[in-house]
């Protein structure tokens, strides 16, 4: 169990380009990495996942980001679902951050959907030794 006193916070936004894309239909949350965590490591990391004709991603490629918010990243955008339609790509941005809460307690990971271009999640992370 994480003894500390701040959350973390994830935005994560889909970027589908001028279009309006496909339809995601299935998200799974995800956690901050550990190692990031500790490390105080924040920051955006970019994914571009190929989308098949059925709508499961069949390819994840990082483009850009920390290499341990990326592969957070890139086996999170695996587990999305999106409608069937023609085969297509879209770049997804998770955006890391560390947040201090407002009380000195761990809370239990919260996650929000605002589809399709955000997720939030809340969590905690590790406490610097003082």
């Amino acid at each position: 169990m994480v003894k500390d006193a701040t959350l973390l916070f994830i935005a994560l936004f889909v970027s589908l380009g001028t279009g309006l894309g496909p339809c995601v239909h299935h998200v799974e949350s995800l956690q901050y990495p550990q190692l990031a965590r500790n490390a105080s490591i924040q920051g955006v990391a970019v994914v571009r996942a190929r989308i098949g004709t059925s709508g499961n991603v069949v390819e994840v490629d990082a483009v850009s980001g920390h290499p341990l918010l990326k592969r957070a990243a890139v086996a999170n955008a695996k587990t999305w679902k999106f409608d069937a339609g023609p085969a297509t790509t879209v770049e997804i941005r998770y955006e890391f951050k560390l947040v201090k809460p407002a009380v000195d307690y761990v809370p239990p990971t919260k996650v929000t959907f605002d589809l399709p271009t955000a997720v939030f999640v809340t969590s905690s992370f590790a406490k610097p030794n003082t």
